[in-house]
């Protein structure tokens, strides 16, 4: 009899609606995500969210989190669940996705417009366009997306535009902390020389133009630790820390750069919103008199992550 009362209650327990519900409502995240967060009890029924964590880049160049939400919610329901969890907002109904981006967020994708965004929900055949926190729509920014497999929500979409200075090449699509790695094809730039700015062994030069490659490190690391880390993947070190962004060369790219002083560096981080001003360091020295005797944004000052024109 308790045998039979369990299987009675087991079946209840699976077709009981509310369970049902939470099925539904959790069944687009991945497990892993899952394990770790775990969605509101305010969340109305039959919402799709997720919350991810994963990185997806190094400093402010990708979206570092995702915070999705059905179409059900308004904007500023969406905004306020998603800001309780420190993520920008995506908005996703039944005809259409709507991209809703906090001002940083926007201003990188409108800066950069390839890359991979991680979708956690399901697929809408309809268009995607991007809004501007304060502004009306500003798109569409995405003139194609590829989803990386088509018989599954959750996956990681191929995206490419023409919106702005940048045109994306294919993109790789990873999710590890050294594996994000996006091509782009620099179409406005008066050299009309590719820049591809890339963390992982790519390069960043062409000619003996660009610095070749670089690793972006938190000030989390000490000197020490941010140098070991980098030269585990044969990058140069690039430190960044809440202010500004500093750069540490290693001695053979301060070199480089000393006979090269023209040209073009793809900067990886944020710049300094108070003084805006870049400081270079040497390996073995404290900050040394600027390697840059100027510095100018190619495209967008309010920007993080753009090619910077110097001159030394």
């Amino acid at each position: 009899m308790k045998v039979l009362i369990l299987i009675f209650s087991l079946i209840y327990f699976i077709w009981n609606p509310s369970f049902a519900e939470d099925y539904l409502e959790y069944g687009l995240c991945p497990k892993e995500i899952l394990s770790h967060y775990a969605v509101k009890q305010s969340v109305k029924p039959k919402t799709e969210i997720c919350h991810m964590r994963k990185d997806l880049f190094d400093g402010t160049r990708y979206l570092k989190s995702l915070c999705m939400i059905r179409g059900s919610y308004t904007y500023e329901e969406s905004r306020r669940i998603c800001a309780e969890h420190n993520m920008n907002a995506f908005i996703i109904d039944d005809e259409i996705v709507e991209t809703h981006f906090f001002d940083a967020s926007t201003y990188l994708l409108r800066e950069h417009p390839g890359g991979v965004v991680w979708i956690n929900g399901k697929r809408s055949d309809g268009q995607w366009n991007v809004f501007n926190l304060d502004q009306s729509v500003k798109g569409p920014l995405f003139e194609d997306i590829i989803w990386a497999n088509k018989n599954a929500t959750g996956e990681c979409l191929k995206f490419s535009s023409t919106y702005g200075p940048y045109q994306a090449l294919p993109a790789s699509c990873y999710d590890e902390h050294w594996g994000v790695c996006e091509h782009y094809k620099r179409t406005e730039y008066p050299t009309g020389l590719d820049v591809s700015p890339c963390r992982n062994k790519k390069p960043l030069y062409v000619d003996g133009e660009y610095i070749k490659s670089m690793c972006i490190i938190e000030t989390s690391d000490t000197y020490d630790e941010g140098r070991q880390r980098c030269s585990r993947h044969g990058m140069n070190l690039f430190i960044i820390d809440s202010a500004g962004l500093e750069l540490v060369f290693h001695q053979s790219t301060t070199q480089f750069l000393s006979q090269h002083p023209n040209g073009a560096v793809w900067i990886n981080g944020m710049r300094d919103k108070i003084s805006h001003q870049w400081m270079v360091y040497n390996k073995n020295r404290k900050p040394m008199t600027s390697l840059f005797s100027g510095l100018e944004w190619i495209s967008n000052g309010q920007t993080s992550g753009n090619c910077l024109r110097y001159t030394g």
